[in-house]
């Protein structure tokens, strides 16, 4: 599997995940009765079989790149993509300070993802 596309599928699943997690609400943890009981919904579930599936993608990654370089990347662009998601899955509001934080950090990624390795 290429690289590009093992970096993609790591974001994918990585913000797929976040998303999931925010829309399960949690864990609801309680002790009834001198017992322990945690629930979760479906969607904490599968976004955490999702985190796990990204966290073995990730390790497919970092070998192949430069560590300076992969984590930076690659948590800029999640961070791009999970705002994105917030105002398309979830309608939240952003400000003029999202867009020059998410411009900022884009131009990040750029400038690392051109960054000559050394």
């Amino acid at each position: 599997m290429s690289l590009l596309l093992l970096c993609v599928v790591y974001a994918f699943f990585t913000v797929f995940a976040l998303v999931l997690l925010r829309m399960g609400g949690g864990l609801d943890v309680s002790f009834l009765n001198s017992s322990f009981n945690i629930s979760m919904s479906i969607y904490v579930i599968v976004g955490l079989l999702l985190y796990v599936l990204s966290f073995v993608v990730y390790l497919f990654i970092v070998p192949r790149l430069t560590f300076t370089r992969t984590f930076p990347i690659l948590n800029g662009t999640i961070y791009t993509l999970v705002v994105m998601s917030g105002v398309i899955v979830f309608r939240e509001k952003i400000t003029i300070q999202h867009v020059a934080g998410i411009l900022v950090v884009l131009l990040g990624v750029l400038i690392l993802g051109y960054a000559n390795n050394y």
